[in-house]
């Protein structure tokens, strides 16, 4: 009898835990099928009937095993599928230098894409801005020149670069501009009034967008205290560098210059009929 109650009270313990651990309906039908197996037991207990008692008592524990084990197994999926998943991601970034998807802020702009992200790019690069305006940056040995000429070392390198702007460059940035015969013959670019996204994507692999515009400002070397406060994010998720292009890429080839209510503020529409 002492064997028995140890059972029952076994039994009756893990029914409560299997209420505050699964869920759904079939968390419910199967404490209730619990609840009817230790009746089952109490009323055999009462008429004596101790080998059934022994039987359903050994009932109740394979159906523990048996619901125990489904729900580990679903467990461990999940487990497994969450693990697996951060560990692709840590590789990820490992292989590519470390995080990614960095949210990144003034100072840290101008460092990580106009010094780090722009200078990298091998095949292509794609830069949008609403506002634009001549802007220096530092490069190897300490110079600073303009960012124009960054551009134009990325040309000799047969890097392929198109701008999209909202507005005309100023007279400094015309002048810059000037400077390098290869911008005029190699760089492409399209003026839109209806641009006012931000972003710079290097080989359609990685890319910057946020609040800063291709001005000294917003992406150049301005000292902390004259520059502006911005943010932004830096990746390589293709979840998001894919549309990013595609917006880019829609913008360049006048998807929607047909319909477009602006084009007489607009003389570089590749459509405009």
């Amino acid at each position: 009898m002492r064997q028995l109650a140890r059972n029952l009270h076994r039994q009756v313990s893990w029914a409560r835990d299997m209420r505050r651990e699964t869920r759904g309906e079939g968390a419910r039908h199967e404490t209730g099928d619990v609840r009817r197996g230790v009746g089952a037991l109490d009323e055999k207990r009462e008429t004596g009937d101790a080998g059934g008692a022994r039987r359903e008592t050994g009932d109740g524990r394979r159906g523990r095993r048996e619901t125990r084990g489904r729900g580990a197994r679903h467990e461990t999926e999940d487990i497994m599928a969450f693990h697996v998943s951060r560990l692709t991601s840590h590789v990820r970034n490992e292989t590519q230098g470390g995080d990614m998807n960095q949210f990144i802020t003034n100072r840290e702009i101008y460092d990580k894409v106009i010094c780090g992200l722009v200078p990298q790019a091998r095949k292509r690069l794609w830069i949008a801005t609403a506002d634009i305006k001549d802007m220096y940056v530092a490069v190897s040995g300490g110079d600073m020149i303009p960012f124009l000429g960054l551009l134009d070392r990325l040309l000799a390198r047969g890097v392929d670069i198109r701008l999209i702007h909202a507005k005309e460059p100023g007279p400094n940035f015309r002048e810059d501009f000037d400077r390098y015969p290869r911008l005029w013959k190699q760089m492409e670019r399209v003026l839109c009034p209806r641009v006012h996204f931000k972003c710079i994507i290097a080989d359609g692999a990685k890319a910057y967008f946020g609040s800063a515009n291709l001005t000294g400002a917003g992406l150049g070397a301005k000292a902390d205290s004259r520059r502006n406060f911005e943010n932004g994010l830096l990746t390589d998720e293709p979840s998001i560098v894919e549309p990013l292009c595609e917006q880019f890429d829609s913008v360049w080839r006048g998807a929607c210059c047909v319909k477009c209510g602006r084009k007489k503020f607009c003389g570089d529409g590749p459509v405009t009929a």
